[in-house]
């Protein structure tokens, strides 16, 4: 028989091993997923220029600050399509990663194409040439 226990949040009964979060119920702490989903949401958004500025420092070796003035001489928009992350996230840090050198602030779109590409300019100059011609036969 299972036991049943109740989230402390909203109060849902959980059925132990199903619908409840194992890092918090080794405290007494029983809280349901989607409490626990809120909770790191909140905690997460609170902190998030903690988080942002220890992250560019360990990663990229800029500061929070660094990161502000270049976002906004970039118009605050991605610098390849000129677009934002359909998400609302902040836009993402590209670099060279045979040198660091960091080059731009890039939307999750241009900053995949270029990472699924391995920053290999013929093979984005072949998916250009591509598209064009599979353009031009429709």
């Amino acid at each position: 028989m299972c036991e049943v226990k109740f989230c402390g949040k909203c109060g849902d009964e959980l059925v132990l091993g199903e619908n409840w979060l194992e890092s918090q119920a080794r405290f007494g702490n029983y809280t349901c997923r989607p409490c626990g989903a809120e909770a790191c949401r909140k905690y997460y958004r609170a902190n998030l220029r903690g988080y942002l500025r220890r992250a560019l420092k360990q990663n990229f070796g800029m500061t929070l600050t660094e990161y502000d003035l270049m976002s906004n001489s970039q118009g605050d928009v991605c610098k390849i399509c000129g677009g934002i992350n359909a998400d609302g996230r902040r836009l993402a840090v590209d670099h060279n990663h045979k040198t660091g050198k960091i080059r731009g602030l890039l939307c999750q779109k241009c900053n995949l194409i270029l990472g699924y590409a391995n920053e290999d300019t013929e093979i984005l100059a072949r998916a250009i040439v591509y598209l064009k011609e599979a353009n031009n036969e429709n």
